[in-house]
């Protein structure tokens, strides 16, 4: 009679025949746009086989020396298998390293469970991206951190030969990347996002289309950011 471990159906170690790491347990592959119906696609998979708790923190991995911790292991890896593989190859670069089931789905909430993907509107006003402005700039200085009086005004160049003067400046920290030195300029009723400077900043990539666009990072394509027009 062999004296290996019967490991009970019920518990959360047990892994049927069927069960591998190189299947996808969904149809629907998350694109960086459909969080949403992506993770509670993934949860209901998860729960039929008995694994939320991978990814819910709630089973902790075992000590090293305990008989459990290789059985946390192998469930743990075949659960970050499941979730790379039904991740779009453009968002499959950020996640290939990573060795924690909670830590992949902690990750890919906070990329993208607000609003489907982080937006620029997350600043709570409307900005315009602007491909000819020389400076990031806005007329409200409650929406920056880290605000510095300048220690000689700017001059801004607007329509039909004025100027206008910036007196400070400051950041704007968003989810996954902070947009730096955004000017203050008293009275200006918009908010302007220089394009260009954004590329070389950022080292990403803008793609506009009809009513939106997106910043991808240029090494893994992984969306960084989206807005509306």
């Amino acid at each position: 009679m062999s004296d290996k471990k019967v490991i009970d159906v019920t518990s959360p170690y047990f892994v049927s025949p069927s069960d591998n790491s190189g299947i996808a347990l969904v149809l629907v592959v998350l694109n960086g746009q459909n969080y949403h119906t992506w993770a509670k696609a993934m949860l209901r998979v998860l729960e039929a086989k008995n694994k939320t708790r991978f990814i819910d923190g709630s089973l902790k991995q075992p000590d090293l020396m305990s008989p459990e911790n290789r059985l946390w292991k192998i469930n743990n890896f075949m659960i970050c298998s499941w979730i790379f593989n039904s991740l779009d190859r453009s968002l499959q670069g950020a996640a290939v390293h990573a060795s924690n089931a909670k830590t992949i789905e902690d990750e890919i909430k906070q990329q993208f469970a607000q609003g489907n993907a982080p937006r620029i509107q997350q600043i709570k006003t409307n900005w315009v991206s602007d491909m000819s402005a020389s400076m990031h700039m806005t007329g409200n200085v409650g929406l920056l951190s880290d605000v510095k009086k300048l220690t000689h005004m700017i001059s801004i160049g607007i329509l039909y030969g004025k100027s206008v003067f910036a007196t400070k400046s400051g950041n704007i920290c968003l989810p996954n990347f902070v947009i730096k030195n955004i000017l203050f300029i008293p009275g200006l009723d918009c908010n302007l996002i220089l394009a260009g400077r954004l590329l070389v900043d950022l080292d990403c990539i803008l793609t506009f289309y009809s009513r939106s666009c997106e910043l991808k990072d240029r090494a893994t394509g992984r969306m960084i950011g989206m807005g509306e027009l």
